[in-house]
């Protein structure tokens, strides 16, 4: 597999009056040592890869022998991460939010498209500085190709995601999510479908 990747990560605009010598230097206010803790989140992003490997074509097949084409999977994607707010007095708490889209093929590859966008927020409850409340969606659109290969099929499937990560002591840590999915796997015959999950962290 091959990936090519083209990014941008914007920096903190107060770090340009930093001192960079003895002759400029800055005292270290308390407002100052609280925006050198904050860690933002700030990445913008485009990239294409390609999988090595042939694979057979979901539909086009070679006139003469009739077997598959044999085509290789390729894409392109973009994403976009970035802090939106963050508490004056915590800087390491606050919004950060997140978009990706990504293409494929629609040859060889299930997916046509994907787009994901979600948000999170740490530090939203009083007391609770390191828990970290998320939500995201997830829209998957199939391949025309696919969706004729196997036929009958729903075009799209839509995930929904609820999740809070509770901090509950310096080791250890529990993170129940919620999904709800449409038209999972996209097969017609499945209903929406809840799903329930619970993640234990224990750090050593």
């Amino acid at each position: 597999m091959i990936i090519a990747e083209i990014g941008y990560r914007p920096g903190e605009a107060h770090h340009v009056d930093e001192p960079v010598g003895p002759e400029k230097n800055i005292p270290a206010t308390p407002q100052r040592k609280r925006e050198e803790t904050l860690e933002p989140i700030a990445k913008f992003a485009l990239g294409v890869y390609r999988y090595n490997p042939k694979m057979d074509d979901f539909t086009d097949t070679d006139p003469v022998t009739g077997n598959p084409l044999r085509r290789t999977a390729h894409g392109a994607y973009a994403l976009a991460e970035r802090t939106l707010y963050y508490e004056p007095e915590a800087p390491t708490q606050g919004l950060a939010a997140f978009v990706r889209y990504g293409r494929t093929d629609g040859d060889v590859s299930p997916l046509l498209y994907s787009f994901s966008a979600g948000c999170i927020y740490t530090g939203l409850l009083p007391g609770r500085d390191d828990d970290v409340l998320g939500l995201a969606m997830i829209r998957a659109r199939a391949a025309d190709k696919f969706r004729q290969a196997n036929a009958p099929l729903e075009e799209s499937e839509v995930a929904v995601e609820l999740t809070y990560r509770a901090r509950l002591t310096p080791w250890f840590a529990v993170q129940p999510a919620l999904q709800h999915v449409i038209h999972p796997g996209f097969d017609p015959r499945v209903r929406n479908a809840w799903i329930g999950t619970v993640r234990l962290e224990l750090t050593l």
